[in-house]
Order: C-alpha cells, then sequence, then structure tokens
C-alpha cells in the first residue's frame, strides 16, 4: 500500500507541474503543546495548555473514541491556553488531545 501511494503522489505530482502548478514545502519546529489540566464541568470540560511562546494558538481535539476516529472526533482552535468545548454529553468518557500551531503568510504550522 505504501508503494502505491507513492506512485499515486508522484503521479498527481507530475501532473500539476504539467499544467504549471508548483509545490512549496518547508518544515517548521514548533515546541510541543502540553495539557497541565483538565477539569470536568457540567456539559463540558475545560483542558489547560502550557503556555507556549512563538505560536498562535493551540488546537485541542476531543474524541470519545480512545483511537480519535474521524466519526467520533472534534476539534476546537482557540487563541489561549485553555478551551472550553460546549453542548457535550454528561456521563460520557472524551479524550483530549492538544497541539500549538503558528500562522504564517501561506498556512498553518502545526507540531
Amino acid at each position: 500500500m505504501k508503494n502505491k501511494l507513492s506512485v499515486i503522489i508522484a503521479v498527481i505530482i507530475l501532473a500539476c507541474a504539467a499544467v504549471g502548478i508548483t509545490f512549496e514545502t518547508y518544515a517548521v519546529s514548533l515546541p510541543e503543546a502540553y495539557i497541565t489540566d483538565i477539569s470536568a464541568l457540567e456539559e463540558s470540560f475545560k483542558v489547560e495548555m502550557q503556555e507556549v511562546s512563538g505560536i498562535t494558538g493551540y488546537q485541542v481535539q476531543y474524541s470519545t473514541s480512545e483511537n480519535f476516529d474521524k466519526d467520533d472526533t472534534h476539534s476546537v482552535i482557540t487563541y489561549s491556553n485553555f478551551s472550553a468545548p460546549e453542548n457535550l454529553k454528561g456521563g460520557q468518557i472524551y479524550y483530549v488531545r492538544a497541539r500549538a500551531f503558528k500562522k504564517t503568510d501561506k498556512k498553518n504550522t502545526r507540531d
């Protein structure tokens, strides 16, 4: 499967190059965002992350699936070091993860 994916990506890049589309890639290293505290609220929870300098904000993902399956995963963007998603089901277990991002002039970069 990995080999087929490489071939498909190569074909797409060649097709784009044939019509004049170019790609720009670069790597940016960002500090990791650590969750420092999670507090249960009535129909929500509050997540606090370690404050990280040099970033634009945080993406907090929460899911009812331990593996963060696509159908069960939701995402919240926050520009402060805490977030509290709303309208969640009480008595449900939610798994939470967070990452930092930095907005550049071209796209978002994530750790």
